[in-house]
């Protein structure tokens, strides 16, 4: 399984939603789904999502994935967000992909457009 993202592809911003958490808890849930608009209600929503158990394996999600979420949900959430995989958008902007994307939040790469 690749990680997986809320993407905005109007802003060229993608953020990391969690990896298999976010699988177990919005995908196979039905909250959301590869290649289609998030209802950022609907994930706000989503309680599982939102409330692991708290423990040493959750404090990543904690401290580092749900605040990203939460606020780039906010600001993007009236801009088609997509969630999926980084074929997403790597495919769409072939070789040189990585000029025009940033990645905000938890575990973000300094792609050429950070700078």
């Amino acid at each position: 399984m690749n990680n997986l993202y809320f993407i905005c592809p109007s802003c060229k911003v993608f953020i990391d939603a969690g990896y298999r958490w976010a699988y177990w808890t919005l995908e196979d849930a039905g909250v959301v789904a590869r290649d289609q608009t998030v209802d950022p209600q609907k994930v706000f929503a989503a309680e599982e999502y939102w409330n692991p158990e708290k423990d040493d394996i959750s404090k990543w999600l904690y401290d580092e994935v749900f605040p990203s979420v939460r606020a780039f949900l906010e600001e993007h959430g009236s801009h088609d967000v997509v969630f999926d995989e980084h074929d997403r958008f790597r495919d769409e902007g072939g070789v040189n992909w990585f000029l025009e994307w940033i990645q905000e939040g938890f575990l973000s790469d300094p792609l050429p457009r950070f700078f």
